[in-house]
């Protein structure tokens, strides 16, 4: 819980924490010892931090060296953030403040504008002074007010990307000036205007004014359609790109990659080299289509059935995550009954304490005030052991289901491979049976039907059934190469999930832990203060 306060001190007026400006400070993180330090030279002797994180609606950080936006996870009621100023060099880690409204991060090393899809409430946006090379990932935050976003490194008309900027029919204000872009574009103003026509300020100046002194706004009609029109191709394209590697991971996931080729380049004469000869023989040629015909059907159904399987195994997920979360909820409800009881005997000595009205049962709840956080602690230890507990067993539950699942589809598998290696097998008598009529129409000394390079081939009768021979153990063998590759494809991501589940439970255990002994720790510092003042 420290970590979430790092550099910053508390406005009790507003719940504002607010960092004390020093321009001479070396780099900073995120971290308890130096928002201690800063809290014991910026608070008062009375003032404490509140326990409660998520009553905090606006941070300000400036002029600390920030390196990373890190630990800021608990201060989910913010709608202000302001760390300008500071050496950031990428927008991350803010993606749980989804009630944020105003973001600043002007003055910094910022080259790319990410990490704001989630911040749909956010009207105010600042990123002036920084590295960016391309206005972009903002396309979420349709309530944006105001934008700025100028002295920064944008160059071009198409990275000022104007087609974007027009989708916010709220932006009023928009700050551009110091991009080298705003220097070379004809009729900077009209430009901006014909996109943006619900702009009131463009770089702080009225629009109103700058229209009434005479500014050039230009005709930029049919520059804008074919501008729009090359731009809707281009996010056209994306989206298709965005869309085929979805699909490639859906496959990936489901373990169905290669299977809609995988019978077409069985067969293709590059990977059986046996291919190129026996489809000289026209019979052999015309059993070989119906036989891909079958096996194609066939890998059809083993790939409906995976994804099908794939689709199970998400409700499972999501069902599991929703059985995890009610336990986390019943164990956070009794753990805030708990610390708010707490929390109002403390508050009741504290502020007894700055008012100087000490009554003598105060005074006795003073006394009793370590033994009670020491009983907080231990309750709440419990309440955590006993949600281990509870989650040990949800996720044995899921995992045995994970197990079954791969040794399902181990078993489907060896029933499909195996209706494959069947028809391999009724395909293969059928070929030879095939081919040894046509041997013996070559072996005819007026057949003139066949052709000189045929008869040559079919003439050894040894080397057509070796071939014949190769081209079925080739199969066979890719079949049973593609079933194991299937198998340990499903297996792999098993363990990994497995994995998964276990370590993130680890973690959270974790950071449990040590928020139950940092809300410990806190308290008794509190209680030794108000023991100190009452001597």
């Amino acid at each position: 819980m420290e970590q979430l306060l790092n550099q910053k001190i508390l406005d009790p007026q507003h719940m504002m924490l607010q960092q004390i400006l020093d321009p001479d400070s070396e780099a900073n993180v995120i971290d308890e010892k130096l928002i201690m330090d800063e809290l014991r030279k910026a608070l008062g002797p009375r003032e404490t931090i509140p326990r409660d994180l998520q009553q905090i609606t606006h941070v300000v950080i400036s002029f600390r060296a920030i390196r990373k936006i890190d630990n800021l996870l608990p201060l989910v009621q913010l709608t202000k953030l302001k760390l300008d100023n500071n050496t950031i060099t990428k927008i991350e880690n803010i993606d749980h403040l989804v009630n944020l409204q105003e973001l600043d991060l002007s003055f910094n090393q910022i080259t790319v504008i990410e990490g704001l899809d989630r911040l749909v409430n956010l009207t105010e946006l600042y990123l002036f002074s920084n590295k960016i090379t391309r206005i972009d990932g903002i396309r979420a935050l349709t309530k944006l007010n105001i934008f700025s976003i100028g002295d920064n490194e944008i160059a071009t008309v198409e990275n000022l990307n104007l087609h974007l900027l027009s989708i916010f029919k709220n932006l009023q204000s928009i700050t551009l000036v110091g991009n080298p872009v705003v220097d070379t574009m004809n009729h900077y103003v009209g430009q901006l205007l014909a996109f943006m026509p619900a702009l009131v300020y463009i770089d702080y100046r009225p629009v109103r004014s700058m229209i009434k002194d005479g500014i050039s706004l230009g005709d930029f009609s049919d520059d804008i359609t074919q501008r729009k029109a090359r731009e809707q191709v281009t996010a056209d394209q994306e989206q298709s790109r965005t869309k085929a590697e979805e699909m490639r991971k859906r496959d990936e996931d489901a373990c169905v990659v290669g299977l809609d080729t995988f019978i077409a380049e069985l067969l293709h004469p590059s990977n059986d080299p046996e291919q190129a000869k026996l489809q000289m023989v026209p019979l052999v040629a015309d059993v070989l289509r119906d036989y891909q015909k079958k096996c194609s059907d066939t890998v059809a159904d083993i790939k409906g059935y995976l994804e099908n399987v794939y689709t199970g195994r998400l409700k499972e997920d999501s069902d599991f995550g929703t059985t995890l979360d009610q336990v986390q909820e019943e164990n956070c409800n009794a753990s805030i009954a708990r610390v708010e009881a707490f929390e109002k005997t403390i508050k009741r000595a504290e502020v007894a304490m700055a008012t100087g009205r000490l009554t003598p049962e105060d005074t006795q709840q003073l006394r009793e005030l370590e033994a009670a956080n020491e009983a907080l602690y231990k309750e709440l230890m419990n309440l955590e052991l006993h949600q281990v507990e509870q989650v040990e067993a949800v996720q044995q539950v899921y995992v045995t289901r994970l197990r079954e699942t791969i040794n399902r589809v181990r078993d489907e598998l060896g029933g499909w491979f195996h209706k494959l290696a069947e028809e391999e097998g009724r395909n293969f008598e059928l070929m030879v049976n095939v081919a040894q009529e046509e041997m013996q129409k070559a072996a005819e000394p007026d057949n003139k039907e066949i052709g000189e390079a045929l008869k040559a081939f079919l003439a050894d009768k040894g080397a057509v059934i070796q071939s014949l021979k190769n081209s079925n153990e080739f199969r066979k063998n890719r079949y049973n190469e593609k079933e194991d590759q299937i198998v340990k494809a499903f297996e792999v991501k098993t363990q990994a999930r497995e994995k998964e589940v276990v370590q993130a439970e680890a973690e959270r255990n974790r950071a449990r832990i040590h928020e139950i002994w940092t809300l410990y720790d806190t308290n008794r510092k509190r209680i030794e203060m108000l023991s100190h003042e009452a001597e």
